[in-house]
């Protein structure tokens, strides 16, 4: 997706980016690079932690994955951090933010180029859409197309523990779990039985690793009233792990919901029929006609606001490229008080890394994510 970039190094210009985002500051940056060699600059590790990065890094850098590290005091500022021990570092896979990054010659800090909470953009009207009172402070966009990927990194630590060796992925995102567990596998006796954790979410917010945006933005005010002392202390003790934490992420502005008839639900999910008379107020996003094939041989666009099959062939990697600017789209048809996502689709981009992380899991029939 597009990013609101900085230099990592300089604290007030990464402080910059909260505020054009709306952004908590509870709520880590991602370092952007253009080499696994600037890794080093800004990381603490263990030499056997560097090293499995490493391997890592050479096969799916450039890409969408984070890797999250120990970071080096005194270069890497608080802001990027949230004041956390730790970094994630990324480099992306795109000619325009390779050759910015080398042009720049410094770490690049930046999250999605949206307002917090909101839809990421996948074009660089999206952007404009989102940061349009920046744009006419300055901000510049470099627009380089619409997205191939169109969802967010994976960001997973690389932890070293007692001379042991682990990942936990934190952020689910374009490269699958099981693509870093078969990476682990190639890697022979050195790197095959490294386990791979994963953070759990729920609906209700009451899953591990999980912060809700009312959360973040009350402790961000609790913060700034208190200031020095004890509210700094506490502040500091509530810092998240990694980015992409928060339970509300890339959510439209109106209710969204997953369809499914056979999946059973998840902890916490708020589980009910889907009648047709909420079509009549209703976006509908399917996959592979999924939804329509559950109600009636009348095409279900004459029935609700807005209906876009993400990919009438089934190819997950397609949807996912399609889903944050069709989500962008059915919010701002006029009437529209509910999206409806097919759960298949979550589940089959969940298969490949690649589910949304909006969507916060499966669901039986229908149950209302944020």
């Amino acid at each position: 997706v597009y990013g609101l970039g900085a230099n990592a190094l300089d604290s007030t210009a990464v402080t910059s980016i909260f505020t054009a985002k709306r952004r908590p500051s509870c709520d880590p940056l991602i370092c952007h690079i253009h080499s696994i060699e600037q890794v080093s600059s800004l990381t603490s590790c263990a030499p056997a932690q560097y090293a499995l990065m490493e391997y890592l890094a050479r096969d799916l850098w450039p890409g969408p994955i984070t890797f999250v590290l120990p970071r080096k005091e005194g270069v890497v500022p608080d802001a990027v951090t949230a004041g956390g021990d730790t970094v994630g570092i990324r480099c992306p896979n795109h000619p325009i933010a390779l050759a910015l990054l080398r042009h720049a010659q410094v770490p690049v800090a930046a999250p999605s180029a949206n307002l917090f909470g909101h839809i990421s953009p996948t074009s660089a009207s999206h952007v404009a859409e989102d940061l349009g009172d920046c744009v006419e402070g300055g901000l510049l966009i470099l627009d380089g197309g619409d997205c191939r990927v169109g969802i967010e990194s994976t960001v997973v630590s690389v932890l070293y523990k007692e001379e042991s060796l682990s990942l936990h992925v934190w952020r689910r995102g374009g490269v699958s779990v099981e693509r870093l567990q078969a990476l682990l596998a190639a890697g022979g006796d050195l790197y095959r039985d490294v386990p791979v954790t994963a953070a759990v979410r729920s609906v209700s917010g009451t899953g591990t690793d999980v912060t809700s945006l009312a959360e973040a933005r009350a402790d961000e005010e609790k913060a700034e009233t208190e200031g020095e002392g004890e509210g700094e202390e506490k502040w500091e003790s509530d810092t998240l792990a990694a980015p992409g934490q928060l339970l509300t992420h890339y959510a439209p502005r109106c209710e969204a919901v997953l369809f499914s008839a056979s999946v059973p639900p998840i902890p916490g999910a708020s589980v009910r029929p889907l009648s047709t008379a909420e079509l009549a107020t209703a976006a509908v996003l399917d996959f592979a006609g999924t939804v329509q094939s559950q109600y009636s041989a009348a095409p279900l666009s004459e029935s609700c606001l807005f209906y876009r099959d993400l990919s009438p062939g089934g190819l997950p990697s397609e949807a996912s490229s399609r889903i944050f600017a069709a989500l962008r789209e059915a919010e701002h048809v006029a009437g529209t008080k509910l999206v409806i996502i097919c759960s298949p689709l979550q589940e089959g981009l969940e298969r490949e890394g690649e589910r949304p992380s909006g969507e916060s899991g499966s669901v039986s029939a229908k149950a209302v994510l944020d």
